[in-house]
């Protein structure tokens, strides 16, 4: 009997315990790899905190530039409107002190020709009068009247060479503006360089926290991955608390991360486009003359032209995202800026763009630069569309901005 019983058991101890030890064998093997990916879920979560630190300074960094960069491009603009006035007098004053100094040339050739005839008539003899058929009482009368006219004659042409010579100084004042002008317009180039040199700090600031951004996104998915496959194997064995453990640290991970992944890398204004009427500001200063449905027709002419000056400052009219820039088709260089919301600001006759697609702008930031001369382009195109349709954006302006 005894023997029946050691027979069945030696028979179990044979066939059917070493499958029970390999299946949790195998098992035990999955549960230690499972822990293995645990603690390096729990490593990228510390990188992923450590990311979210360094992407807030690289953030503040970032915004720091930004607000440089308006300020800079709000100096230029400044003096745009500056160079205008000052052009503008200089063409007024000149032209009214070259006529002046035309009616003065003109008095004094008149007053040449007058003392010319008295010298003719003061040569001749006073013996001569005799001869004259009037009474001679009357022709010393005339020379009297002669000498007094003479002398206000001569009053006037010390007059007309004071007038001339003041002319003279103001058209040599009106002619050292221009070079202050001139100077002052290479001031700004100066400003133009430092712009260029911000904003190249602020790409390679983006680009550093993209690609780092990009590396713990890319591990992430990976490690995501594998707990997700290790995880439907483990289920296949036995489902243990362990594997909830698991999924409570990778949902941590992905709350850890959503800070990181979406980065809200910059401080919005705070109004959403759609409210901020009365907020955005023109790209660029200049004459408006075209508008949306009050100039041409509106089928035609969906947006505003700014004719601006040489070498013109163009900013963002608003926060948002870069989402073309570059050439586009038959327009020439093109800007779409998306405000969210469905809203975008399209600008064309840019002749250099200094920003790149998919980085983010705030109001007043510098994108570009008109063109150096007419040929080039200094009429800046703006148009906002909604759902992909042009829209009225007047409304939308800053009362500065609106002018008659």
């Amino acid at each position: 009997m005894y023997l029946k019983y050691l027979f069945f058991i030696a028979l179990f101890v044979i066939f059917l315990l070493p499958p029970f030890f390999s299946y949790a064998d195998l098992f035990s093997k999955k549960q230690k790899e499972l822990e293995v990916i645990e603690e390096r879920i729990d490593s990228r979560v510390q990188d992923s905190k450590e990311l979210e630190k360094k992407d807030k300074a690289v953030s503040s960094d970032i915004r720091k530039i930004q607000e440089a960069l308006v300020r800079s491009a709000k100096l230029v603009q400044n003096g745009e409107i500056e160079l205008n006035l000052i052009e503008g007098k200089i063409n007024k004053e000149s032209e009214a002190l070259q006529e002046r100094r035309q009616s003065i040339v003109s008095s004094r050739k008149t007053i040449s020709q007058i003392f010319a005839a008295l010298e003719r008539i003061a040569i001749e003899s006073p013996s001569r009068l005799i001869f004259y058929h009037d009474r001679p009482i009357n022709k010393i009368h005339g020379m009297i009247v002669m000498r007094s006219y003479l002398r206000t004659l001569r009053e006037r042409v010390s007059s007309l060479n004071s007038d001339f010579e003041k002319v003279t100084v103001m058209l040599d004042n009106m002619s050292v503006q221009k070079d202050q002008l001139i100077r002052n317009l290479k001031s700004f180039d100066s400003r133009r360089e430092e712009l260029k040199s911000l904003l190249e700090e602020k790409s390679v600031l983006s680009q550093k926290l993209n690609i780092e951004r990009g590396k713990v996104t890319q591990k992430t998915t990976e490690l995501r991955d594998d707990a997700e496959s290790l995880e439907r194997l483990i289920q296949s064995l036995q489902n243990k608390p362990t594997i909830k453990k698991s999924l409570d640290k990778q949902s941590n991970f992905k709350i850890a991360m959503k800070t990181v992944t979406p980065m809200d890398l910059l401080a919005y204004s705070g109004f959403s486009f759609e409210k901020a009427k009365g907020k955005v500001i023109l790209p660029a200063y200049g004459k408006i003359s075209l508008r949306h449905n009050l100039l041409g027709d509106s089928k035609k002419m969906q947006g505003i032209n700014i004719t601006t000056r040489e070498n013109a400052q163009v900013v963002s009219p608003y926060d948002g995202e870069i989402m073309f820039a570059g050439e586009f088709r038959g327009y020439g260089k093109m800007l779409i800026i998306s405000h969210g919301d469905e809203y975008h600001t399209l600008l064309t006759g840019i002749s250099e763009i200094s920003c790149k697609t998919g980085e983010k702008v705030i109001v007043g930031e510098p994108v570009g630069i008109m063109g150096k001369k007419a040929s080039e382009g200094i009429n800046l195109y703006m148009e906002v569309r909604y759902t992909g349709e042009p829209i009225n954006f007047l409304p939308w302006l800053a009362k500065e901005n609106v002018v008659g």
